[in-house]
């Protein structure tokens, strides 16, 4: 059963989905079925419960991250891969307006959302420096290959394109992280 604090964060998340940040402390309360009261025991306001959304989408990536680098049955390419596509259950912080809504009206979350993002790169650098010792990545600057990874992993936030395409966010984070692999060559013959 879900503790109080998890229907919280839930409802949170389904209140963003529908209407972005420009819902209300009331709005919460209402979808999931509490006083106000309880809400406030829990949380003192909006600011608080997304920075605990944002620290709690960072641990699950970090999770599956982990579960990830130690799994001795994926290669070199599929750790890369899995880590470039270790995306969140809640998927509603990847949306460009709730993103600039974060941006504009929760300065600190926001501080912190993109600071975490940025800094959180370190295992998929580590992988490619391994590849590239390998001998299976080409000896390219691993900062460079990162850097380029995570803008491309960036623009999903650009949901508008993926919608009009058709194309899920798991979808389009799989394409990323296969044209970072593996280029936009169908076969080795075309290189050339």
């Amino acid at each position: 059963m879900a503790t109080i604090k998890n229907r919280i964060i839930e409802g949170f998340v389904k209140e963003m989905e529908i209407k972005g940040m420009k819902f209300t402390m009331d709005d919460l309360v209402r979808r999931i079925g509490i006083s106000k009261r309880t809400l406030y025991e829990n949380f003192s306001s909006k600011a608080e419960i997304l920075e605990v959304l944002i620290d709690e989408t960072f641990a699950e990536v970090d999770d599956k991250t982990q579960r990830i680098l130690q799994d001795t049955e994926l290669s070199t390419p599929q750790k890369i891969k899995g880590v470039i596509t270790a995306v969140p259950s809640h998927r509603v912080l990847y949306d460009k307006n709730i993103f600039e809504q974060i941006k504009r009206f929760y300065p600190d979350q926001w501080e912190k959302f993109a600071e975490i993002f940025d800094n959180d790169w370190e295992e998929l650098r580590v992988l490619i420096h391994q590849g590239i010792q390998e001998g299976i990545i080409a000896n390219l600057d691993e900062k460079l290959i990162v850097k380029m990874t995570m803008e491309a992993v960036q623009s999903v936030h650009d949901q508008e394109f993926y919608i009009k395409n058709n194309i899920s966010l798991t979808d389009a984070v799989s394409q990323i992280a296969d044209i970072i692999l593996f280029g936009i060559l169908s076969t080795e013959k075309n290189r050339g």
